[in-house]
């Protein structure tokens, strides 16, 4: 009878009787702290005790509804206050592994910005056919290609008096602005409002790929060490190359080999169904300055900078960068995950094929200029002072 009547209370009255069961308690702790549960006139009921002023059986179970309960709070506190001490950034490399920054509780708005950054909540990459993920790519690439050989054939150096800064050296000054410039998108990720932003335009992912991340990652890093050591290496190649092949086609190279060396990256990833993957930095435009510079040097030397000839001597650039291909393409076929060595093979192979170019067109340049001095007349050589 009693059951009946319970269950017919809670379905037409339903209430959290944990909630009322512990409310009860409490304003009976609180009265017998005062004095009053001894009183005949209190109005609360005073539960029973045994003789030793212990709780019976049924106090002890209510008892242990009030830990459990004090228990769950807890835990859900502690939950809240981890996912806000460890705040996780966008990917970073090829592995996709999150890079975690420890935030104080009242950072929620670095939260509030990750939520934003994140480009799908699916759990598995959009079904797309290869083509659909690869064309918008594909134009981008053509594009900024064919505006670097137009940029490398109608470059002309800008007179000294008209430099922004003229004492600084030209190649000085090229390579102090790109690396400015992957300093700036380096600082960038330090801002959780440019999360979305980066994502989306600055990080190449075969399984969400956008046209314009084939460029935009080729000046995006995230870690300190990854920039350092990309700007050291295009300090001291690009400076050396920029004094061979001049500003315009020093710029037509790195953007060049950059945006292949990302495309490259995608299109092999894309094929073998690897979309889960990210990829960030100038890795594979560096590697295709590198191998520019080494190819077009192909029959000098090559001498470490810190070490003493003594130690080493002088190795063939062709074998420098040989080994350099063969250690990208160990990396791939060993599927090592800590660098993207299909951008950098990508970015080393687009530098050889750069350097085939340039030397191809200084070889044509050499004999157009024989040609010329042949045929000049005996007044123009007069003028020259050739004669």
């Amino acid at each position: 009878m009693i059951a009946s009547a319970l269950a017919w209370l809670r379905v037409n009255h339903p209430a959290d009787e944990d909630a009322a069961i512990i409310a009860r308690l409490e304003e009976e702790d609180r009265h017998r702290q005062l004095g009053s549960l001894g009183s005949e006139k209190a109005d609360l009921y005073i539960a029973q005790q045994d003789p030793e002023g212990t709780a019976l059986s049924g106090r002890s179970a209510l008892e242990a509804i009030r830990q459990r309960r004090e228990n769950e709070e807890a835990e859900a506190r502690e939950r809240r206050a981890k996912a806000l001490t460890e705040i996780t950034a966008p990917a970073n490399n090829i592995t996709g592994k999150p890079v975690v920054a420890r935030r104080s509780e009242s950072a929620q708005w670095v939260q509030k910005y990750k939520q934003k950054a994140v480009l799908s909540t699916d759990v598995k990459p959009p079904e797309m056919s290869h083509w659909q993920r690869l064309w918008p790519s594909t134009l981008i690439t053509f594009a900024i290609v064919g505006l670097s050989i137009l940029l490398a054939q109608n470059y002309t150096p800008p007179k000294r008096s008209t430099r922004l800064f003229p004492d600084l050296p030209p190649a000085a000054a090229t390579i102090l602005a790109l690396i400015n410039i992957n300093f700036a998108v380096f600082l960038l990720w330090r801002l959780p409002p440019a999360w979305m932003f980066l994502n989306r335009y600055f990080m190449m992912i075969p399984g969400a790929p956008r046209a314009f991340s084939m460029i935009g990652a080729v000046f995006s890093h995230q870690k300190p060490l990854h920039l350092m050591t990309n700007m050291a290496f295009l300090w001291y190649f690009g400076s050396k190359l920029h004094n061979d092949i001049g500003r315009g086609s020093f710029l037509a190279v790195y953007l060049s080999t950059g945006v292949l060396s990302s495309y490259f990256s995608l299109t092999v990833n894309v094929l073998r169904r690897s979309l889960t993957t990210s990829s960030v930095g100038a890795s594979g435009a560096v590697m295709g300055v590198m191998a520019t510079w080494l190819f077009i040097h192909s029959d000098a030397g090559f001498s470490f900078i810190f070490l003493p000839p003594d130690l080493l001597p002088p190795l063939s650039s062709n074998l420098v960068l040989f080994c350099l291909v063969a250690l990208e393409v160990t990396g791939i076929s060993l599927k090592w995950r800590r660098s993207d060595h299909l951008g950098h093979l990508g970015g080393l192979l687009s530098g050889i094929a750069s350097a085939h170019i340039l030397k191809d067109r200084a070889r044509q340049r050499k004999e157009a200029e024989e040609l010329r001095r042949k045929n000049l007349s005996f007044i123009d050589r007069v003028k020259e002072g050739r004669i």
